[in-house]
């Protein structure tokens, strides 16, 4: 389902949007476009610690143990950058955390 940009914006206090850091606020006038809402990524990233073909996640192994013991996090200054190598899995977070509301 796509929300117009006024339907976002009649939803935002039911979405709770947050940050974790006050020197870079929500901004909806900026972040809310004609059908979404931009979300910026953080400079907290996960790495996987081998890298993999692919994941098989039917396949029984230490993800369900323990999935952290696959990956290092990696916190990044703003003025670095982080490459990706080939067949690499880069995981990021996001500044906005929200909830989507129950009827959507």
């Amino acid at each position: 389902m796509y929300l117009s940009n006024t339907e976002l914006i009649t939803l935002l206090p039911e979405m709770n949007f947050s940050v974790a850091d006050a020197r870079y606020p929500f901004e909806s006038d900026k972040q809310i476009q004609l059908c979404s809402i931009d979300l910026r990524i953080s400079n907290i990233f996960w790495r996987q610690k081998r890298i993999y073909r692919a994941i098989d996640l039917g396949e029984h192994n230490s993800y369900e143990l323990a999935p952290r013991r696959e990956w290092k996090r990696i916190e990044i200054d703003f003025s670095e950058t982080i490459n990706l190598k080939p067949g690499e899995l880069l995981l990021a977070r996001t500044y906005e955390s929200f909830k989507i509301p129950k009827s959507y």
